[in-house]
């Protein structure tokens, strides 16, 4: 807008000139301070403005401390690129980051310092050991000291490399992953049959029990069998001594009553006949229940 306001007083002021025989209005126009023209001045004020509203508050300080407790070079990058990197950032970045100072890039010294912090601590002690002191170097020195190191040691591992299972493999891991369809009394969980079809209910004496765990079932078996077997010995021991006893009595009655020999004779005789008679292979067929009551 100022440039055209000028430039239409400067025509009227030729005008005026050209009738008066004289350039006094034209110099007074171009006299003034408007400029006619953008400079390279007007577009680094530009640019200087919009950075300055995108980027962050304090821009220049954040960027300096991360570049000092962050910027450590990586496992697979050399010495060489990690140095040019940091010389780039100090020389292209920070100088052209707000608010534009003179004086925004870091010092050598803390070059130095952050390429030490940002290496590994063996370097160090090896500088240490061959009596290289880094501060009192050029950083360049330092940094060729560094790649003699970094050229004797053997090159790292790749941490990120996996193996490659085999697609059957993983085919077996999905199928481990799915829920069982079928649910079996005998098998439990599983993935062919129902407790309908289970064979094993079916045909019992091939085996088949209401528990998965054979070896617990055979167990518990066992364990019954020998209590009815022990139980049966209990009763036959009480049988036989309490037959004992009745005729160790019945003796001795009959030593001192002999008029009483015909009857002890027959009770003796019934006794006898009846223990004869008991069946010791049935107790094997008696069963306890809740009520402490034994029934054949």
């Amino acid at each position: 807008i100022g440039r055209e306001t000028k430039k239409k007083a400067l025509e009227r002021a030729l005008t005026a000139d050209a009738a008066a025989g004289n350039t006094r209005a034209s110099d007074a126009v171009r006299a003034t301070t408007i400029d006619d023209h953008v400079t390279n001045a007007h577009l680094d004020a530009a640019l200087g403005l919009t950075i300055t509203n995108l980027m962050p508050r304090k821009i220049l300080a954040r960027v300096k401390r991360s570049m000092r407790r962050d910027m450590r070079k990586p496992v697979d990058m050399k010495v060489r690129t990690y140095y040019q990197n940091l010389l780039r950032m100090n020389n292209e970045e920070l100088p052209n980051l707000p608010p534009f100072g003179p004086r925004q890039s870091l010092t050598i010294d803390e070059l130095t310092d952050i390429v030490l912090f940002g290496t590994p601590k063996s370097w160090q002690n090896e500088m240490d050991r061959q009596g290289f002191d880094p501060m009192d170097r050029q950083l360049f020195e330092v940094v060729d000291f560094m790649e003699n190191i970094e050229g004797t040691e053997d090159p790292p591992k790749n941490k990120d490399t996996k193996t490659k299972t085999s697609p059957k493999k993983n085919k077996e891991d999905n199928s481990s992953k799915k829920k069982p369809t079928h649910y079996c009394k005998h098998h439990g969980p599983n993935f062919s049959h129902n407790t309908e079809e289970c064979n094993a209910l079916k045909n019992p004496k091939s085996g088949g029990s209401n528990y998965s765990n054979k070896t617990w079932s055979r167990k518990a078996e066992e364990e019954k069998t020998k209590s009815k077997k022990e139980l049966a010995t209990l009763i036959a021991k009480a049988v036989n001594k309490g037959v004992k006893r009745q005729l160790a009595s019945l003796d001795k009655k009959r030593k001192s009553d002999s008029d009483e020999e015909d009857g002890d004779c027959y009770l003796l005789d019934t006794l006898t006949s009846d223990l004869d008679g008991f069946n010791y292979e049935d107790m094997e067929k008696l069963s306890v229940d809740d009520g402490d009551e034994i029934s054949v």
